[in-house]
């Protein structure tokens, strides 16, 4: 996006060639992080719902992200929350992340936001809205 210069030189700084920044369209994004080992958002609270979080849960991915209520309530309990974006404390987290490995609970936990279980309440809601 409009931040790719800007991303690039901060990543030229500081990983001296140890990144890769690449676009993919929707569709191949199952496949992108199926590829991965470890999902980090480090997004603050003003970021909305952060569908991101559930495609790599769904992906069975360990999450390492903020320490927000909406994070915890999105990744559960098998997330890896960090306080503050301190380095020392997000290397733990990463470390952390990447010794649990790949799990079922973080698809699991996914699957409590799928639209086929969601849906029915939000119409709930809606048509009591309408109703009142």
């Amino acid at each position: 996006g409009e931040l790719l210069v800007q991303l690039t030189n901060l990543c030229d700084q500081y990983l001296n060639g140890r990144y890769l920044i690449k676009n993919f369209p929707y569709a191949k994004m199952a496949s992108v992080y199926k590829a991965c080992d470890l999902f980090v958002l480090l997004s603050d609270k003003r970021e909305a719902f952060g569908r991101v979080l559930l495609e790599a849960k769904a992906c069975g991915l360990p999450i390492v992200t903020t320490s927000i209520p909406s994070r915890r309530n999105i990744v559960g309990p098998s997330g890896i929350f960090i306080e503050s974006l301190d380095k020392e404390a997000l290397v733990k987290a990463i470390k952390r992340g990447l010794l649990k490995g790949k799990s079922t609970v973080s698809k699991i936990q996914a699957s409590k936001f799928d639209i086929k279980r969601v849906g029915p309440q939000y119409e709930k809601v809606f048509l009591k809205l309408i109703n009142k």
